[in-house]
């Protein structure tokens, strides 16, 4: 017989009314816990995940509007050559036509687009420089997240690297003073970052607006729309009838526009600067040198060239082994590699940079801007491959990791803007002090005593130009091609004196010496001085007014 087990005793059941409290011990156990990773578990849910990885993309593109905002703020700085699209773009909107001076049809605009949106808003009530600051400032917020959300695609795996660049893009001294200069630049770097962007996507429609977009903004943007298109081909990006409209129309109507209109689609601003500029290598390597000959700009260079040849390497390591045995699948798949597209964009700065060194022409540093958010993406690549390893060696959870990251990017946000505009505010105010102190008694002494048919030679048509509203001979030929003739002598200012015989001139002293280094009889043979216009104690501008003609 089995033996008898014992019936098992059931605790007795718990009161409804009676609650139950954590211990003493355990309460401080949760509350140290909660001090360890109280702090990192928020970091976490602040950059985990691709929507927090988006969010961290969107707050450095925030940044960079709202720098840019404060510096325009700080020093009001306006670009000269701004203002020539200005006047282009207020003629447009008030009916007058795409002309400079009233009654002339000469394209000195490089932008044809610029100066369209420009007119828009002026039709729309906005004041025409805030609202291309507008535009340029939005842009350059949108390209910064771009540059993050590039560098985080799966290829590259650098999300971290990607919030680098972008930081950098949003602190970069050049792109600052060409966003609140008014100029055009920025949606020109804008389109082309896209450009790229529809191509890693594969969106042809994204890819065909930014191809449209560039080639209206600026002619000199052929070569990479030739390199975008050929990405396109490499990553297999199709295009629909619809998409293909989207492209060709645009552009082609321009064109189509521009010969009637002007007799030519090529702006006569790119023939004036071959003509006024004689060639140099000092001019074009100069200006190279202001943006990149410093210690932190050689540096930037050397990674930007390493970090182009760590790409290079990477990709050759992953092609196929054997490329006379590489089967039809994966030949396909490496030449569709996302980084190839990098090393494209590589190629066309190389391009671009080497074609600005060759013209031999001046280079100011608004030329320089559209390639700079890939260099950027370039000089952060050695410090993500290096780092890398560095990190994952550490023997610190990933949240520490997190939080460290998260704090090294606020304080350089922090520090780093602070320092940018401390560094760049006073530098433009200098500059704008001088415009606001001379340009505007200049433009109104001009403005009351021309007559509208008379014109006044100068060379900085954009501020004069657009505040006095006079016709314009410009001493470049910028918007006047009569002067390129004069450009064919060896006294090209004298001869446009003796030859166009303007009403009136307005020189700086420089330019009045190098007159009278042409003909020492000018200006006074023909001109008599009719007022001078200083800055502080030095003059600044000389005004003549042409001597009445002998009667016969």
């Amino acid at each position: 017989m089995p033996p008898r087990l014992a019936p098992p005793r059931l605790a007795p059941p718990r009161p409804a009314n009676r609650q139950s409290y954590p211990s003493k011990e355990q309460v401080e156990g949760r509350s140290a816990r909660s001090r360890r990773t109280g702090l990192t578990t928020v970091l976490k849910l602040n950059v985990s995940g691709e929507t927090k990885w988006k969010l961290a993309a969107l707050s450095i593109a925030l940044y960079t509007i709202v720098v840019r905002l404060l510096i325009w703020r700080g020093s009001g700085f306006a670009g000269e050559d701004a203002y020539i699209t200005m006047r282009y773009a207020e003629n447009l909107a008030q009916g007058h036509g795409f002309v400079f001076n009233l009654g002339e049809r000469v394209q000195g605009s490089t932008t044809p687009l610029g100066t369209m949106l420009v007119a828009l808003g002026i039709v729309a009530g906005f004041d025409a420089m805030a609202f291309s600051r507008t535009l340029g400032i939005l842009a350059d917020g949108i390209t910064a997240f771009v540059i993050a959300r590039w560098l985080a695609r799966p290829a590259y795996d650098a999300k971290w690297a990607g919030l680098g660049a972008a930081l950098l893009w949003a602190l970069d001294r050049a792109a600052h003073e060409v966003a609140v200069s008014g100029m055009e630049t920025p949606l020109v770097t804008l389109a082309g970052v896209l450009g790229f962007w529809g191509v890693l996507e594969r969106r042809p429609a994204l890819l065909a607006v930014s191809v449209a977009t560039l080639l209206l903004l600026r002619i000199d943007t052929l070569p990479l729309v030739l390199i975008l298109m050929c990405c396109a081909l490499l990553r297999g990006v199709r295009f629909s009838p619809f998409n293909w409209a989207l492209l060709c129309i645009p552009p082609l109507a321009w064109t189509i526009f521009a010969w009637v209109y002007f007799g030519s689609p090529i702006p006569n601003s790119l023939r004036a600067k071959l003509w006024a500029y004689p060639p140099s290598w000092n001019l074009s390597l100069s200006g190279f040198h202001n943006q990149f000959g410093g210690s932190f700009g050689k540096f930037t260079v050397f990674s930007c060239l390493l970090g182009a040849l760590l790409l290079f390497t990477q990709l050759v390591r992953t092609r196929p082994a054997s490329s006379v045995s590489v089967s039809s699948a994966s030949a396909p798949a490496f030449r569709q590699d996302e980084r190839l597209v990098l090393l494209a964009a590589f190629g066309w700065m190389l391009l671009y940079y080497g074609a600005l060194i060759a013209g031999r022409r001046p280079v100011f540093y608004w030329y320089l801007l559209p390639p700079r958010p890939l260099y950027w993406i370039l000089v952060i690549w050695p410090f993500h491959v290096a780092a890398r390893p560095l990190i994952s060696s550490l023997r610190i959870g990933p949240q520490w990791k997190t939080s460290m990251a998260v704090f090294s990017v606020a304080a350089v946000m922090i520090g780093g803007g602070h320092w940018q505009i401390k560094r760049i505010v006073p530098v433009l105010q200098v500059q704008q002090q001088f415009y606001d102190a001379v340009i505007p008694p200049l433009s109104g002494f001009l403005q009351q005593n021309m007559r509208d048919n008379e014109r006044v030679l100068l060379e900085p048509i954009g501020y004069i130009g657009y505040f006095s509203r006079r016709r314009i001979l410009d001493l470049v030929g910028l918007i006047s091609p009569e002067v390129e003739a004069s450009y064919g002598t060896r006294t090209p200012l004298a001869d446009m004196l003796t030859r166009l015989k303007p009403e009136w001139l307005c020189l700086r002293p420089n330019e009045v010496a190098w007159l009278k280094k042409q003909d020492p009889a000018l200006p006074e043979k023909y001109y008599r001085l009719a007022r001078t216009f200083r800055h502080g104690p030095k003059p600044a501008y000389l005004v003549f007014r042409r001597n009445p003609e002998p009667a016969p």
